[in-house]
């Protein structure tokens, strides 16, 4: 299964990145192509520390998603939804110039691909604890999906 960390994925996804034309329509969604690729950085930000996450509210009901086997379901197997709203602060950066938002994107997947493993990383808001491994599967999968909404 890919992950941020796989050989080859981050220049994959990068690569995927550079096709994306600045006025491409989106196949679901209201994202423009810009703000997607900010949101995509942004999401990177959170796990390395350089937005600053809140601990997740315990919420009723999300327990379970939080343990096997529903938590590797999700983070590893069944298909992403779309529409799913993720939290504020993965709606940071402000678009500039789509190269300069790609040349961004690349330096944080770069970032997270060379990063040690780690005891802690942050949270995530319904899946909660989170491992090296968990974080790369997600990261990659969450670029690939919303590249997928752009048709790259």
């Amino acid at each position: 299964m890919k992950g941020i960390k796989t050989p080859g994925a981050v220049s994959e996804l990068v690569g995927r990145a550079r096709a994306l034309s600045p006025d491409a329509r989106p196949r679901w969604g209201s994202l423009t192509a810009r703000q997607m690729l900010c949101h995509v950085g942004d999401v990177v930000r959170l796990v390395v520390g350089e937005i600053p996450t809140r601990p997740p509210r315990p919420r009723t009901g999300l327990r379970p998603f939080q343990r096997f086997p529903l938590k590797h379901l999700f983070l590893y197997l069944l298909p992403w939804p779309h529409g799913v709203r993720g939290p504020k602060a993965a709606f940071t950066t402000q678009p500039t110039a789509i190269d300069e938002d790609v040349k961004a994107l690349e330096s944080l997947l770069r970032r997270f691909h060379e990063s040690e493993p780690k005891e802690e990383w942050p949270s995530h808001p319904i899946f909660g604890r989170m491992t090296t491994r968990d974080w790369s599967r997600v990261l990659y999968r969450h670029t690939d999906h919303h590249f997928r909404q752009f048709g790259v």
